[in-house]
């Protein structure tokens, strides 16, 4: 194995799966208010007597905040010590939604989600962590398996129980569940998390990066509102979007400048130096594109084009969790006895391409079954690549830097994320507009197939013009329909582009204890 210095050393003081609890549950809270927020936005515009865009900036607001903390979660845990950092964060972060139930107009609401995301930041990329310490080597896939659970989980479940709590209480209740289980984890966090790692004394005296800092978080700042009110705002006919696509690149060109000549860099972008690191974050980016896309577009799907109600498609989401609840453990034990995690990665990506596939071949009349069926299918897929690629990512990367490489897998995935959203709904809006267009052209007198169907809807009783408005419906219908499959094959042939890289995949390290 390696070095002292270069490997992970578990942390034997505590069972490593009531560790895996104990950073599961904060974690777990705050993916789910990830997505929890979506559906009440309705309420929440007519509470606070604001329109249902201005409400979405709470979306934003939270995105922003929790994508600027993730990869600065290395530094700060160096600063304040990992235990410390933990205990602060979920602090700030229960104590925040608190305030978010409690706000009385949007500007209140807003804030107090900018705490929010600061405090929830760094959950994700500490509980990785202390996960890849607690596990012994031979089992640390198992650890990642129980962490994709609570990561993928959570935003799957989300929407569901948004719905339930705002059909029976009011929107503040969405906050208000986190209470209970922020006290619960600050207690578990105080009780069990051993302190093997005190606040960095050298790193204190040490300048603090400002520069680093500053330029990353415009860089976030400017990309998540670009991602998020692109579409709204039209992309590039806007000056705002814009601006902030300029501010974005240019403060990236920069930030990577400052930060590869920086002796105490904020963001240390030297891990991606490693191959597996590197490779790695690419596929992250693509899976975080993927899942938050479909997770995203398919009850959409349902809903808009097929008539479902929001607990129908709510169902289809669901069967992918139920799946994925299974999928994940097992992809841990089979990544624990596999030296060579790469072909299981492989494997889960060529899965994902057939579920893909499964969606392109969508009509407008397909099933329950069918659509359940493919998103499952998803959920396996997305399974066999999160946890091998959470494990195979910090083979080679040394002990003191987990905490910066798990900070910028996770910063790197939720961008995936906000891109892959951006990019379905960018795609199927234009290209609905693409595909009317040309099949409009088709409802013509001289289409003999036009001809043949308004006759046999008049032979049904219907007059010329409610013929002709049966069959602009169904062609409006189909447009969308074709925008859908556009958005699935498109995402298809992202999904081959990634594969190849995954060969380069390095084995663990000779002396890998094998499950």
């Amino acid at each position: 194995m390696q070095s002292e210095n270069n490997s992970l050393n578990p942390i034997r003081t505590v069972n490593p799966w009531l560790m895996a609890f104990v950073v599961i549950l904060p974690t777990s809270m705050e993916v789910l208010d990830t997505s929890i927020a979506n559906v009440v936005l309705p309420y929440i515009a007519g509470d606070l007597s604001v329109s249902i865009d201005q409400s979405s900036w709470m979306l934003t607001c939270y995105l922003v905040a929790n994508a600027i903390i993730l990869p600065l979660t290395g530094w700060l845990s160096d600063i304040f010590g990992r235990k410390r950092y933990f205990r602060i964060s979920i602090i700030v972060f229960t104590l925040a939604s608190l305030m978010c139930g409690l706000s009385q107009n949007l500007t209140q609401l807003l804030f107090f989600r900018v705490i929010q995301g600061l405090g929830g930041g760094g959950l994700l990329p500490i509980s990785q962590a202390v996960l890849l310490e607690s596990f012994p080597e031979e089992k640390r896939a198992l650890g990642m398996g129980v962490y994709g659970m609570g990561v993928i989980l959570a935003p799957t479940f989300g929407p569901a129980l948004g719905g339930l709590i705002v059909d029976n209480f009011s929107w503040g209740w969405i906050f208000f569940i986190n209470i209970p289980v922020g006290i619960i984890s600050v207690f578990l966090v105080h009780t069990f998390i051993p302190k093997e790692t005190e606040v960095n004394l050298a790193k204190k005296k040490q300048k603090i990066d400002y520069m680093g800092i500053a330029s990353l978080s415009l860089f976030v700042a400017c990309l998540q509102v670009f991602l998020d009110k692109g579409q709204d705002w039209d992309w590039f006919s806007s000056k705002a979007i814009l601006a902030l696509c300029i501010i974005a690149f240019l403060s990236l060109l920069f930030c990577i400048y400052w930060e590869l000549k920086c002796s105490n860099p904020v963001l240390d972008l030297r891990l991606l130096k490693d191959s597996n690191f590197s490779i790695c974050i690419i596929a992250g980016f693509v899976i975080g594109m993927v899942f938050y896309a479909m997770t995203e577009i398919v009850p959409v799907f349902l809903q808009t084009l097929m008539g479902y109600t929001a607990y129908l498609s709510g169902l289809v989401v669901t069967a992918s969790g139920v799946v994925v609840l299974f999928a994940m453990p097992i992809a841990g034990i089979l990544s624990a006895k596999m030296r060579n995690s790469k072909w299981l990665v492989i494997s889960g990506f060529i899965i994902t391409i057939y579920s893909l596939y499964l969606m392109s071949e969508f009509n407008t009349i397909v099933d329950f079954k069918t659509v359940a069926t493919a998103r499952a299918i998803l959920g396996l897929g997305i399974a066999l690549i999160f946890v091998p690629i959470n494990t195979v990512a910090f083979l080679f990367i040394p002990k003191n830097k987990i905490e910066y490489g798990t900070g910028l897998l996770n910063l790197v995935r939720n961008i995936g994320g906000s891109v892959g959203i951006s990019m379905i709904n960018t795609v199927v809006n234009r290209h609905e507009q693409v595909h009317q267009s040309y099949l409009v052209s088709n409802l013509s007198p001289l289409n003999p197939i036009y001809q043949k169907s308004i006759e046999i809807l008049k032979d049904l009783g219907a007059n010329m013009q409610q013929a002709n408005m049966v069959l602009l419906d169904m062609m409006q219908k189909q447009a969308t329909m074709l925008a859908f499959i556009d958005g699935f094959v498109m995402y298809i042939i992202i999904s081959i582009l990634v594969i190849p890289m995954l060969f380069f995949l390095k084995a663990a390290p000779k002396g890998f204890k094998l499950h």
